[in-house]
């Protein structure tokens, strides 16, 4: 008896040294990241020492961070976590600004049991007042047979709780913009009533080539929020903006985050840059990091221009050209960073800007995107991450991947490497949690939803 309680106990200290080193093995093989590294172009050496730090998860439960720095013997390390309960990062709310909505834009809405007519616009209100009972009812009409002026919708999303829509806050802003109505201006208007009069269903849409649309960018300060404002056809013809105060430009609304009086605001509504809309179309208006310049970008002269103003005495700092206007090519947007800019244009073309010691911008690196053809895969500004060492650019992002069940970023991702000459290296990066995705999307290893890559040189 003694003898098989000595083996029982022995066996038991086997197996709990045995769970302890499974437990200990299984733990160690979920920290091991593999990253496989392909050199697609140009010579590895162009990066040596960088560090991409990646981050990643798995249905919020199972946590990766892993530090891959680039070299000859590249360097790996990665932390795991594990959170019994899903742990996701707390929401960042990115404040929007100016937001505006024409009465006159196209929408379809439908309901069983009625629509509220006293939301509808004057032309809906005239064709529902038309179609008989059990009907569906279809007419073409022109915007000025009901407007003088296009009524414009306005919200605003800020800190503090911004403004609400409030009707004084409506009036103000319909009164400083008044734009006249287009008379070619037609829509299309479709109502469809039950058999006891109320409406089913509603469709609004404009006539092709008769069209408008509201062209407008917001963007804020620690003081207010700037934007611009203009109602062009499809064809491109700027509406009438004589009426408007100062005319097109770039606007300006001061706000308070502790205020709950938003016409208090809206009545200090101003035009605060005139641009002159016969010479120049505004494309762009966005803020340096530290929310001091407004960056604008125009089209004129058959070029894209950027104009930086000072964002309190809205004084012009510099005007320059960035890029050709061309038919195969469009300007996108300015990613700006601490001590440089990039400007982006849809055809792959993108320039570095630095500032020197009197704060004017000059351009370090001019290059495309695409500029080695052999590529079969080109480097992408879609969400890219990047860093200048003021010769040197890096830009970083996920890779794709798309079967038929669907489309998601991919753990593994690219590097690019540019210097005044142009592309100087790319390589593609292929993560091991990418090796075996589920069917269920919520079961894939994925990039966390905050901060998922950055990519540093090293100092």
């Amino acid at each position: 008896m003694r003898k098989s309680l000595t083996l029982l106990l022995v066996f038991f200290i086997l197996s709990v040294g045995a769970l302890i080193f499974a437990h200990g093995w299984v733990n160690k093989a979920q920290d091991v990241v593999i990253i496989d590294e392909t050199v697609l172009y140009g010579d590895k050496t162009a990066a040596e020492g960088l560090r991409i730090d990646c981050n990643t998860h798995c249905d919020y439960h199972l946590f990766w961070n892993t530090a891959y720095t680039v070299g000859e013997k590249p360097v790996i390390e990665t932390v795991f976590d594990f959170s019994q309960a899903q742990r996701r990062a707390a929401y960042v709310h990115d404040f929007i600004g100016l937001m505006v909505d024409g009465s006159f834009s196209g929408y379809d809405t439908s309901s069983s049991s009625g629509i509220d007519m006293e939301n509808q616009s004057a032309p809906v209100w005239d064709v529902a007042r038309r179609t008989e009972p059990g009907e569906k009812h279809t007419e073409v009409v022109y915007f000025k047979d009901y407007y003088d002026y296009y009524p414009i919708g306005v919200g605003f999303d800020m800190p503090g709780g911004g403004f609400a829509g409030a009707d004084e806050v409506q009036a103000v802003f319909n009164e400083y913009f008044k734009i006249p109505v287009w008379p070619e201006h037609k829509l299309i208007i479709t109502v469809e009533k039950d058999a006891a009069g109320k409406a089913r269903s509603i469709s609004r849409s404009s006539v092709e080539d008769h069209d408008v649309y509201l062209d407008t960018r917001s963007v804020l300060t620690d003081t207010g929020c700037f934007f611009t404002l203009a109602i062009r056809t499809t064809t491109g013809l700027l509406l009438d903006t004589s009426r408007i105060p100062g005319g097109y430009g770039v606007y300006y609304i001061p706000f308070n985050e502790t205020s709950d009086a938003p016409n208090t605001f809206m009545n200090q509504l101003s035009t605060v840059y005139p641009v002159d809309e016969t010479a120049a179309e505004i494309i762009s208006l966005q803020t340096t990091v530290d929310k001091s310049r407004l960056l604008l970008v125009t089209k004129e002269d058959g070029a894209y221009m950027l104009t930086v103003i000072d964002a309190v005495t809205m004084e012009q700092l510099q005007k320059m050209k960035l890029f050709d206007v061309t038919e195969d090519m469009s300007f996108d947007t300015i990613y700006t960073y601490d001590d440089y800019i990039v400007p982006y244009a849809s055809n792959g073309r993108f320039l570095v800007m630095t500032e020197n010691d009197k704060g004017v911008y000059e351009i370090q690196i001019s290059a495309e995107l695409g500029e080695a053809k052999s590529l079969r895969y080109s480097p992408s500004l879609s969400a890219p991450v990047m860093d200048f060492d003021g010769r040197r650019l890096v830009v970083s992002n996920f890779q794709t991947t798309v079967d038929y069940h669907y489309s998601n970023v991919a753990c593994g991702f690219y590097l690019a490497v540019f210097d005044q000459s142009g592309l100087i290296y790319y390589g593609q990066y292929d993560h091991s949690l990418d090796k075996s995705p589920g069917m269920d999307y919520s079961g894939n290893c994925l990039p966390s939803d905050q901060n998922p890559l950055t990519v540093a040189w090293s100092s």
